[in-house]
């Protein structure tokens, strides 16, 4: 089976009437754009359980004759069986879609780790320097009286071969 291939299962159940009702499910690899999502598809079947679980009560509350009620009573217990598959099949869709966003937000989040990591080692290569600029500038000297003088002053009066290219 190739993506966008879809199956199809019919399920035949008998009517009190003596029809019978189809209930066709079908399983895709991709969803269709108007296909209801997973969550709505959950919101759908708890509100046909539910109204399937009120039917039931009902009948078991009149006075039917037996055959006819034990007849529909199968009739909503299989709809009802049929909607459990139908929520493990939402639920299911939900859990494979949240480990998708899952990994893929593992895969964002590594390219962020990595240039957090390189942020931070600079901050403390920075934070080393300006630490080490610091102790160059408070460095008390045993020769306070020596007066400092600019480079280019210093290079006007040095000899020529403190001149040469090594130096400079």
């Amino acid at each position: 089976m190739e993506d966008g291939d879809t199956t199809e299962e019919a399920v035949v159940v008998p009517v009190s009437n003596g029809d019978e009702q189809s209930f066709s499910h079908s399983s895709s690899r991709q969803r269709d754009s108007e296909e209801e999502s997973p969550h709505e598809t959950l919101r759908n079947t708890k509100a046909s359980i539910e109204n399937i679980v009120a039917e039931i009560l009902s009948l078991k509350n009149q006075a039917k004759p037996k055959p006819l009620l034990t007849l529909r009573l199968r009739e909503l217990l299989t709809q009802t069986f049929l909607h459990f598959v139908t929520l493990r099949q939402a639920n299911r869709s939900i859990l494979l879609e949240e480990e998708r966003a899952r990994t893929e937000t593992e895969r964002a989040k590594v390219p962020l780790e990595l240039t957090t990591q390189k942020l931070q080692n600079l901050s403390y290569e920075k934070s080393q320097f300006v630490k080490a600029i610091k102790v160059c500038n408070d460095f008390k000297s045993k020769y306070p009286d020596i007066e400092v003088v600019s480079e280019e002053e210093f290079f006007r009066g040095a000899p020529q071969d403190m001149k040469d290219s090594r130096f400079v």
